[in-house]
């Protein structure tokens, strides 16, 4: 599901915000303006997605699939556990169907 941001304003109002405006639009807000009985509209030149705006940071973990921490007897019954709920893994027969 995607949400837009959508704002409407009086030019005046648009004057008195204009630099938090353009932060808004460049973060993809939609800005109706009404000037002079006239319905203006200010949108991104590209929409860019949430995730594109995302910015990489180095948190320092480094967790492989088996560095949880968990004892292989922990693992094992929480395997079974989820096997025995689930039906466990679908395998293939010999016959390759």
């Amino acid at each position: 599901m995607k949400y837009t941001v959508r704002m409407a304003m009086q030019a005046t109002e648009l004057r008195k915000k204009l630099f938090q405006v353009l932060e808004e639009v460049s973060q993809g807000a939609t800005v109706d303006i009404t000037y002079k009985g006239a319905s203006l509209k200010i949108v991104p030149a590209e929409r860019s997605s949430r995730l594109g705006r995302l910015v990489e940071r180095d948190l320092g973990l480094e967790i492989g699939p088996r560095d949880s921490g968990w004892t292989a007897e922990a693992i094992a019954e929480w395997e079974a556990e989820m096997n025995q709920f689930y039906g466990g893994p679908k395998r293939k027969d010999k016959s390759g169907l």
